[in-house]
Parts: C-alpha cells; sequence; structure tokens
C-alpha cells in the first residue's frame, strides 16, 4: 500500500503487518485514542506517526508507539517504547551485548560505574553506554549528561519518575542512543519516552466505549444477521480483554453485514431468488442466511416440507412469484426465517 498522505489519512484505513499481526489505523483514530499530552496533533503530525508505525512494523495497540502533543506550537513527540527496542536488539543477529551505567562526581573527580546504583552522597551527572557488534572490532560507546534529558512537567518541575529514579532514567536514556547507532535500520527514528524532555504518559484507550460500540453494531444489524451469529460474537465479545482484540472481533462483524448486505441484494434478482429457493429445499440454508420475505405459495410447500407432508417441490416451480414480488412490495410475502 502506499504512504498515507495528509489527504487520505483521515478516514482511509493504513494497513501493515508486525510480528504480533495485522495492524489497521486511520487518521482520525491516532487523534482520538493514541495521542496524550493535551493538545491535538496536526495532520502533519498524525500523518508522520502513521508512516513511521508502518516502516517500523510498530503496534500501537500494544502501546509500542504513541504521540505526544504538550504545545500548539511545537510538534508532537513520537514515542516508542523500551521494550520495542530491546526486543529489536535481542533478534539482531549482528548485536553482541552491551554494558550501561552512571556517571557521576567524586569530590572533583568524574568516575563511571557499571549500572544504576549511587550513594547520596555522590552526584549524579550523567549515563554511558558500550555496545558490541560481531562485525565491529571496536565497540561502541555513547555518554548522555543528566543535565540535557532530565524530565520534566509542562510547568518546568521535575516529574516524579526522573525526581525518584534518577540514575535509572539516565542510564535507559544511554542505552536507547547506544541501540540506535548499534542498530541504526532496525532502530531509525524511534526515541523512547525517557528521552523526551517532558513527561510523556501512554494515552488510555477507552476499552468500555469500544465495547458499548460493538454491543451496538451487533444489535443494529441483528436483522440482517441471524440470531445464532450475533450470540456467538456476544460470546466473543466477552472474551476479548484488550483495545487489539477488540478492533479485530469489530472489523469481523462489519465485514460480516457488509457480506450479508450483498446477499440482501442478491435476491431482489429472479437468479438470486432461484439460488436462495435451491438451497432451502436441498437443506443446504445455514445459520447466517439472511431472514428474507418470499411468497406465501413457497412458505406454505415449505412448512409442509419441514411438517414431513408432500414432496420437496422444485423451486422453479416458485420463480414466477418470484418475479411478481420484485420491485412491487404490494404481494403477500412470509418471513421464513
Amino acid at each position: 500500500m502506499n504512504e498515507v498522505t495528509k489527504d487520505d489519512f483521515w478516514t482511509k484505513p493504513m494497513e501493515y503487518e508486525t510480528d504480533r499481526g495485522p495492524v489497521k489505523l486511520t487518521g482520525s483514530y491516532v487523534t482520538a485514542w493514541l495521542t496524550s499530552g493535551g493538545h491535538e496533533p496536526t495532520k502533519q503530525d498524525v500523518v508522520m506517526f502513521l508512516n513511521l508505525c508502518k516502516y517500523q512494523k510498530l503496534n500501537p495497540f500494544l502501546r509500542e508507539a504513541y504521540l505526544v502533543k504538550y504545545s500548539t506550537n511545537q510538534p508532537a513527540q513520537i514515542v516508542v517504547s523500551k521494550t520495542v527496542f530491546e526486543k529489536r536488539a535481542a533478534e539482531d543477529g549482528r548485536f553482541d551485548g552491551m554494558q550501561s551505567g552512571i556517571i557521576f562526581l567524586k569530590g572533583e573527580e568524574i568516575v563511571e560505574r557499571e549500572g544504576g546504583f549511587i550513594l547520596p552522597t555522590e552526584q549524579l551527572v550523567g549515563g554511558w553506554a558500550i555496545g558490541h557488534r560481531k562485525d565491529w572490532k571496536v565497540p561502541k560507546k555513547v555518554t548522555v549528561s543528566l543535565q540535557e534529558y532530565i524530565g520534566k512537567k509542562s510547568d518546568g518541575e521535575i516529574n516524579r519518575m526522573w525526581k525518584e529514579k534518577p540514575a535509572t532514567m539516565i542510564v535507559k536514556v544511554a542505552e536507547s542512543q547506544l541501540l540506535r547507532a548499534v542498530i541504526p535500520k532496525e532502530m531509525q527514528g524511534l526515541y523512547s519516552s525517557e528521552e523526551m524532555t517532558y513527561e510523556t504518559k501512554p494515552p488510555e484507550i477507552n476499552v468500555s466505549e469500544t465495547y458499548q460500540a460493538i454491543t451496538k453494531l451487533i444489535e443494529d444489524n441483528r436483522a440482517l444477521l441471524s440470531d445464532t451469529y450475533c450470540d456467538a460474537r456476544f460470546m466473543d465479545l466477552e472474551a476479548s480483554k484488550t483495545p487489539d482484540e477488540l478492533n479485530a472481533l469489530r472489523d469481523t462483524i462489519q465485514d460480516e453485514v457488509k457480506r450479508m448486505a450483498r446477499e440482501e441484494t442478491k435476491i431482489d434478482t429472479k437468479e438470486g431468488f432461484t439460488e436462495t429457493a435451491t438451497r432451502i429445499f436441498k437443506g443446504t440454508v445455514v445459520s447466517d442466511t439472511p431472514r428474507k420475505k418470499i411468497p406465501d405459495s413457497l412458505a406454505k410447500a415449505i412448512k409442509e416440507r419441514d411438517a414431513g407432508k408432500g414432496e420437496k417441490p422444485a423451486p422453479e416451480k416458485f420463480v414466477d412469484d418470484s418475479a411478481e414480488i420484485v420491485g412491487d412490495d404490494d404481494d403477500k410475502q412470509t418471513d421464513i426465517f
């Protein structure tokens, strides 16, 4: 599929595959459910997000990526889960491990220590990470400054995570930068929440609203779908707990509604009616066959058949009756389902 553009991004779904299954996204869904920060993203923000997710095969429904928009004057920040970094590093055959730690002052001496342990008497000033690749003779090292990356709230105050766990956070920043340098193609354009200057939180996906929307979708189309099908989908709905599962169920039901709508149109033709009648008399009508209005003559024959009376008439016998109901709402008809 072509890249999503500013003109068609809002309602035209972008579909792509990830290692956890297919993903279908629209600009309207990203704006409504995958953006936090208190401001609505611009079209450019959303298009950039959609295309990055597709290029890097990210699944936003698993919190692998989301948008943060804190100001109307600044572009939205695209945040990627730290687990994406770790997973891709582990799966890359060239990656050969890394070490990371903190940088602190001991008197006037700058000291590096592996890990995130620091004493209250020591002054934390930064973090470091060293990465190895099997095809490199010399490992890659990065260092980052605490002053440059310490996370803040929108009002400028240091946020809770950086205030309580500054050593852990600065080490994560160093690791993220290192992995982009060691396996650049797999990490291109990906930034973790720890690297963002301001506090970032993944948006809350309102599962209850999605649940209600699917319930309404089933009930609104019950006349088109069979009771058996609707009851089965309600059971699926009860078993679906994650946004990804709910979206997949909604898409399945919508596809079935479209298919049954086509069947609804098909029976209004002479050929379609004959085919449906043939299926009835051969006993091949399945539970998801749409409810149809048919002439009384055919309905009577069906009832006699079901009661064990008389022989099964050939459906062609009733073709003329079917011709009468096409385009004529006044003919007497019977609901057979």
